[in-house]
């Protein structure tokens, strides 16, 4: 795909030389177009509902092994609509490849020259760790130069530019979500019905944080509080456990679903006795970090306990992760006794979210690239 239609017709002629060397094993079909467009459809198109043009984009979602965008990331005007555009293109485990033959420097040079026709840099290792984090994508491999050998065979250090990254099934969210409030009972589904015990935070309390949030499967970290911090407290308590998440209304439940979007977190346990007893009533804290997939009606109760073994699952493997695992040391979840793994951190003072609630239930949100700063190994 080229917006150049000279560059297309260029390389429609290389790929017909380069099918008659491989004796036909291989086909190419040459696109004239924007990129973006070309995956996710025009905006006006959007705007007005033209079917055929939004249906014709939906065909290249989930469809390639790779995206390689070669020699021109600088000139992309919207480069996070250009990885959003990379990234629906791609099956699960598909890889995205930014590369560029002379280096980044080169890039540079171009940009400083004609800023208009090359709006950007390439972007460095760190950010392009920041501009993978909001996508479904994990970064795999970082090259600026390589040691080859020349004709004459002596080693010579190239300047070229390769960027990888993979297609995962989690994003990082853009804002970390922080949450505090007392458990509830909620409607006895995710236990009784599913096998998987949720514990619900009111939608009372928290309609006003919930508002604005994507209906969908979050992860993060969960922690209960016990604010006494006697030696007898109850196993589980005030320290951090891995945790999935649905935000929304539980549209498979036919005539049961959620009149209000509520808070549902499944505690990820090694084991069933990791915590003692039920928590009704007591206090949670969950700080939401990264997204799995949209909430959608499944067909049948077989279905969604699928689909929620896989976010299990899913999720397991992200907070093993960089930034995810980092941010388990968040001190909003390691105040609650000042306390993380039972060990005393420093004195604190009781939470209340910045952007509202009060002392039983609040809420804030916080930049991620911030949230993951202030960790101890958020430099890294």
């Amino acid at each position: 795909v080229d917006l150049s239609t000279r560059m297309s017709k260029f390389a429609k002629i290389r790929s017909e030389l380069a099918m008659d060397e491989k004796g036909g094993r291989h086909s190419f079909e040459i696109q004239t177009a924007d990129f973006v467009e070309f995956i996710l459809g025009k905006e006006e198109d959007n705007e007005t509902d033209d079917d055929d043009n939004n249906n014709n984009a939906e065909e290249h979602h989930d469809h390639y092994d790779a995206v390689v965008i070669n020699a021109c990331f600088g000139n992309f005007y919207n480069q996070d609509d250009l990885m959003k555009a990379a990234t629906k293109a791609l099956k699960l485990d598909g890889v995205l490849a930014i590369t560029h033959p002379l280096g980044a420097d080169f890039v540079r040079k171009l940009n400083e020259d004609d800023p208009d026709m090359v709006p950007h840099h390439l972007p460095s290792i760190l950010d392009f760790r920041s501009m993978a984090r909001s996508h479904p994508l994990t970064v795999v491999d970082f090259v600026e130069d390589i040691d080859l050998l020349d004709a004459d065979k002596n080693a010579k250090n190239y300047k070229i530019y390769y960027a990888c990254a993979k297609k995962s099934p989690h994003s990082c969210l853009k804002q970390l979500i922080r949450i505090r409030g007392p458990v509830d009972q909620g409607y006895g589904r995710g236990g009784k019905k599913l096998g998987f015990p949720t514990a619900n935070l009111p939608s009372s309390l928290f309609a006003d944080a919930l508002e604005h949030v994507q209906t969908g499967v979050y992860f993060g970290w969960a922690v209960i509080e016990d604010r006494e911090c006697q030696p007898n407290t109850k196993k589980g308590r005030n320290t951090f456990h891995k945790a999935v998440v649905n935000v929304g209304y539980s549209p498979t439940f036919d005539g049961q679903e959620n009149k209000e979007k509520i808070v549902e977190a499944h505690l990820i346990l090694n084991d069933s006795d990791d915590i003692k007893g039920d928590f009704y009533n007591e206090t949670m804290r969950l700080a939401l970090s990264g997204f799995l997939r949209p909430e959608m009606k499944f067909p049948s109760f077989p279905d969604l306990i699928a689909a929620i073994n896989n976010d299990l699952n899913n999720a397991k493997d992200a907070l093993a992760l960089q930034p995810f695992a980092s941010l388990r040391t968040d001190t909003f979840l390691t105040d609650p006794c000042r306390r993380i793994d039972n060990t005393m951190v420093e004195d604190g003072v009781l939470w209340v979210g910045n952007d509202g609630g009060d002392e039983e239930a609040s809420w804030e949100f916080q930049d991620i690239e911030d949230a993951i700063s202030d960790t101890p190994l958020g430099r890294w």
